[in-house]
C-alpha cells in the first residue's frame, strides 16, 4: 500500500518566566492520510488540539505517540515554519522524557520523503497560504495569529480543528495542482464534496 501524509500545525508563544525567547507551545495538530488501496484512494483525516486549560503537553504525546506511516510527508513551509516549531515546542515542556520521544518522532518522519508544497509556488518568499489557496479555489478556513489565539484562550476546539484540518486537505489540493494523477484527484475532489455535505 502506497499513499501520503499531510500534517498541518498551529502554535502559539508565550511569555515563560525566566525563559528568552517566547515558550512555543504546540495547540494543535491535523494529519490527513491518503492510501492507496486495492479498493481505490482512501482519506482519513485526524485533528487533536490541546487549548488554554489543557495539558501543554498533550499535543506533544499525541505527535510521539501517533503510529506514523512510511508514506512521503507533505508539509506547508516546512523548514522555516512548521520543523521549527516542532522542535522550539519540545524545547517549551518541562518533561524532558516526552520532548526526546518527540523529537525521536519527528527524527523518523525526516528522515523519509518530505515534500515541502510551498517549494511549488514560491518556497519561504511565496505570498500566503490562504492566499493562494483563494486564488486557486481551494476550499480552507482562514485563522490568524490574533483568531487563533483568541480560539487559544477560549477553549475553542471545533474553531482550532476546523481550521487545522482545512489547512491539511488544502496543502494536498495544492499539491495536487501540480501531479499527474487523474484518479486520485478525482477520488479527491470526490471525498471532499462528500465530507463538505457531511460538515454543512
Amino acid at each position: 500500500m502506497t499513499g501520503y501524509t499531510i500534517l498541518s500545525i498551529a502554535y502559539v508563544q508565550r511569555p515563560s518566566p525566566g525563559r528568552v525567547p517566547l515558550s512555543t507551545l504546540l495547540v494543535g495538530a491535523a494529519v490527513l492520510d491518503v492510501a492507496d488501496t486495492p479498493n481505490g484512494w482512501t482519506f482519513d483525516l485526524d485533528a487533536s488540539t490541546a487549548l488554554a486549560g489543557d495539558d501543554a503537553d498533550a499535543m506533544l504525546r499525541w505527535i510521539a505517540g501517533r503510529a506514523w506511516r512510511p508514506d512521503p510527508l507533505l508539509l506547508w513551509r516546512a523548514g522555516d515554519i512548521v520543523v521549527p516549531a516542532l522542535i522550539e515546542a519540545t524545547k517549551s515542556s518541562s518533561n524532558s522524557s516526552l520532548a526526546v520521544d518527540t523529537l525521536r518522532a519527528l527524527e523518523w518522519l525526516l528522515t523519509g520523503t518530505v515534500v515541502d508544497v510551498a517549494e511549488l509556488f514560491g518556497g519561504a518568499g511565496a505570498i500566503s497560504f490562504d492566499a493562494i489557496a483563494h486564488e486557486l479555489r481551494v476550499p480552507f478556513e482562514a485563522m490568524s495569529k490574533a483568531d487563533l489565539e483568541d480560539a487559544w484562550r477560549a477553549a475553542d476546539h471545533d474553531r482550532v480543528r476546523g481550521h487545522l484540518a482545512t489547512r491539511a486537505a488544502g496543502t494536498f489540493a495544492l499539491w495536487l495542482k501540480h501531479q499527474d494523477q487523474p484518479q486520485l484527484i478525482a477520488a479527491f475532489d470526490a471525498w471532499l464534496q462528500q465530507r463538505h455535505g457531511e460538515t454543512r
